[in-house]
């Protein structure tokens, strides 16, 4: 038995239940995690990680990440083993239910082809579609929307494809950022299905052919820019909601093995991640909603900018905010291997990281801030700073001399309201000495 797969069934008999049901239901899910976690199976001698090229003439691990139909249902090749009784296995998981299964080469192939197949069909089906009312089409497109634009960070399928097609983290633009003119009028754009996104983070541009460069850059796939402008086609296939409010490294880590991506690009799309969930909260919090819950009015806007509806609802980010330096502030972030090594200290607990405070950052530019100062200043300091005693005499100290003041107030008076003392500044008591 894998040690790790003994450290996650300790763990689901120690946590507390309140029921026998509940019990049971902790088990169960230990049962089902032991089956598809990765520290698991490469203990019982899986390969999980996708190979750069086919091995053999089977394939391998260059099939894994690869998409499958197995009783119907769509699934996703995620390890890769060499058994001396049965051959080469791949095991799969069920994307509806994470439920596993192994397969052998003969029913890879055959659940390849299935997939291969209903592809082509769906192809065939939007070729139809396309070729008959191209105003129907165009209106189901242009009212296309996703669940969290309002705050304008979503997932999206890049057109580059040196990005192997996967959903990748990005900013969806407003309509007034894409189109406005010098003037300050909006430019009309004859392309009303297309909206324009910033992937954030991406590891495409950051592929180079110099091994001697690659040798001298600790992660490879962060060589090219942080943001990433592309024009992509409103629809639910190249986009879908963005699933994260917080950062959990092993949310994060359990998502990207399903990506097929090879795993030098995991600090990139953790990267990635720290800016979609940074820019979201930040949008969630400061950024009022105009269109969030009225699509009859975002509809009409969308019209008259002659635009998608999906750029009218995205919220409008203040300059200062887009112009950050990101690199600066992700290179101060913790590596991915320190998060590794945290986990492995914290017994199996998940590590979560903190997310991106922009408007405290921003807030930090401003005065008094960026002068070393906090806005909560003290209050003897203030009134020591806002005397006339300065002004009026700036070589003497601010302070009002307590021995002087002491020296002609006498506490035996009765009425003591009227003395130099106590209304006279440091300046009139000099004066009058």
């Amino acid at each position: 038995t894998p040690p790790m797969a003994k450290k996650i069934m300790a763990y689901c008999l120690q946590r507390h239940a309140e029921t026998a049901d509940q019990r049971l239901q902790f088990i169960l899910d230990g049962i089902r995690r032991i089956s598809y976690d990765p520290v698991v199976l490469n203990q019982d001698g899986w390969t999980t990680k996708k190979s750069e090229s086919a091995q053999g003439a089977l394939g391998g691990a260059f099939l894994i990440g690869r998409r499958i139909i197995w009783q119907r249902y769509e699934a996703l090749v995620i390890a890769f083993v060499r058994d001396e009784e049965f051959g080469c296995l791949w095991k799969a998981v069920w994307v509806e239910d994470l439920d596993t299964f192994d397969l052998e080469a003969d029913e890879l192939k055959d659940a390849m082809k299935k997939w291969d197949n209903k592809q082509a069909k769906l192809k065939r089906n939007q070729g139809s579609r396309s070729s008959g009312s191209s105003g129907s089409t165009r209106t189901f497109n242009k009212l296309f929307s996703v669940d969290g634009i309002e705050n304008g960070i979503i997932l999206a399928a890049p057109s580059n494809k040196a990005s192997r097609g996967v959903m990748w983290p990005a900013r969806v633009r407003h309509v007034v950022e894409t189109s406005m003119t010098a003037a300050g009028t909006v430019r009309r754009n004859a392309s009303k299905n297309l909206i324009q996104v910033v992937f954030l983070a991406p590891f495409w541009n950051g592929e180079v052919s110099s091994a001697s460069k690659v040798a001298e850059v600790k992660d490879q796939y962060s060589l090219g820019p942080l943001f990433e402008l592309d024009r992509i086609d409103a629809t639910a296939s190249n986009i879908q909601k963005y699933p994260f409010d917080s950062l959990s490294i092993e949310q994060l880590q359990s998502s990207f093995r399903f990506l097929g991506l090879p795993k030098a690009v995991f600090p990139r799309y953790l990267d990635s991640h720290r800016l979609a969930v940074a820019l979201k909260s930040y949008a969630k919090t400061h950024i009022p909603k105009v269109y969030s819950h009225d699509d009859e009015n975002a509809s009409a806007s969308a019209s008259l900018t002659e635009s998608h509806i999906l750029s009218v609802k995205a919220p409008i980010y203040p300059q200062v905010v887009l112009n950050l330096p990101y690199d600066f502030i992700l290179n101060k972030l913790p590596h991915p291997s320190e998060h590794a090594t945290a986990a492995s200290l914290s017994d199996g607990n998940s590590i979560c990281e903190a997310t991106i405070n922009i408007d405290y950052i921003v807030r930090a530019m401003s005065p008094p801030e960026c002068f070393g100062k906090s806005k909560h200043v003290d209050p003897v300091v203030s009134t020591a700073l806002d005397t006339n005693t300065a002004i009026l005499s700036p070589t003497r100290e601010a302070k009002l001399s307590s021995e002087t003041i002491d020296g002609l107030v006498n506490p035996n008076e009765e009425d003591t309201t009227w003395a130099l003392g106590s209304f006279a500044s440091n300046f009139l008591l000099d004066l009058f000495e």
